[in-house]
């Protein structure tokens, strides 16, 4: 599958709004800004309070750009299958997490379930366990 590649785009939108993530109080102090006053964004994202929202709508601008590269891209095989590799589907035998992560590209459960088993003979096929 070809991936649109958006980290440097996404780095360029974090340093733009100050935004930066932290998982510890040291990577806090190293990374925040005393004057001013942070909002969690969740998954240890922070970013001043004023720039939050501006932060919010520029991510997801630009996941959207990213998901409509790839379905301009690929074919929904292709992403279809992708999904189901990252979230090791042919281990848990649960598709639950790829269905999610698919909603956003606007492939309907049908279609999805339609691949699974394909993908999954393709696993056996090449012990992908």
């Amino acid at each position: 599958m070809k991936h649109f590649n958006n980290e440097a785009e996404q780095t360029k939108i974090l340093d733009a709004n100050g935004a930066f993530f932290a998982f510890s109080g040291e990577q806090w102090e190293v990374a925040s800004d005393i004057s001013q006053k942070y909002k969690s964004l969740g998954g240890g994202l922070y970013c001043p309070e004023k720039n939050a929202d501006a932060l919010t709508k520029q991510l997801n601008e630009n996941y959207a750009f990213k998901i409509k590269w790839e379905l301009d891209n690929n074919t929904l095989k292709d992403i279809i299958w992708y999904q189901f590799a990252n979230h090791e589907t042919q281990i848990s035998g649960d598709i639950s997490d790829a269905l999610e992560a698919l909603k956003s590209y606007g492939i309907i459960e049908d279609d999805i379930k339609k691949e699974w088993p394909g993908y999954y003979q393709n696993c056996i096929d090449n012990d992908y366990f």
